[in-house]
């Protein structure tokens, strides 16, 4: 339906709701798993956001355009996009967006196996989130840091992190929260050479996934394939 709004004459105009509807549309492809979709319409979205000279969709694009790229192996450009997000989010000075921003740069140097600084990163937003209250940003970032330790190696504080992550997932009912908590405690399984275990948590990740119809992000696939093939 929105892909079809999209496409109506009226709605070619060069304005702000088609900017929205492009960013929404893209978001939706993401969702599916679609990145070849997706990084045509975030594209296509931040394009009009520049060109309206809109600081805040520019903002609230940059994240997941450059996590598309992410997805397509784009290192480059998405470093390069989620680099922009962090600069552009300092300088507006909105302490949620500055962490988005910061969490999605740690995704990255995650990916690129720079680990000690994605904890630090992941750290500093872990901070901000607990300043701000936010239950959901702090199993996030928890889950985060527990995935950064597992592939260091490091199991210290690692129950009371997803101790904490998984009370607020449970608080939360979230489904998408609890299959990455899946996901996670998998890794660690596979930490343990508990095989068996890491096929039943990894069934039961696939059986959320499933459910929704939502797609891991590719940092998360990153973390959790490999233990899944070893």
């Amino acid at each position: 339906l929105t892909a079809e709004a999209l496409a109506r004459p009226v709605a070619q105009m060069r304005t702000l709701p088609r900017c929205r509807g492009l960013f929404d549309l893209g978001q939706l492809s993401i969702l599916i798993g679609a990145p070849g979709e997706a990084e045509r319409h975030l594209g296509a979205s931040l394009d009009l956001a520049r060109e309206l000279n809109d600081a805040g969709r520019i903002a609230a694009t940059l994240q997941p355009l450059g996590m598309v790229h992410l997805a397509l192996g784009n290192l480059v450009e998405a470093r390069r996009l989620i680099d922009e997000a962090v600069t552009l989010a300092q300088s507006m000075a909105d302490p949620r967006d500055v962490c988005a921003a910061l969490s999605t740069s740690a995704m990255l140097h995650r990916v690129e196996g720079h680990l000690e600084e994605a904890e630090r990163l992941y750290t500093d937003v872990l901070a901000q989130a607990r300043a701000l209250d936010d239950r959901a940003s702090i199993a996030i970032t928890q889950i985060n840091l527990a995935m950064v330790a597992i592939s260091r190696g490091v199991t210290e504080g690692l129950a009371a992190r997803l101790a904490e992550a998984r009370a607020i997932v449970a608080e939360l009912g979230s489904k998408t929260l609890g299959q990455s908590m899946l996901e996670v405690i998998a890794g660690l399984a596979s930490l343990r050479a508990d095989w068996p275990r890491v096929a039943t948590l990894f069934g039961a990740a696939e059986s959320v996934a499933r459910e929704t119809g939502l797609q891991r992000d590719p940092a998360d696939a990153h973390f959790l394939l490999p233990h899944v093939a070893a």
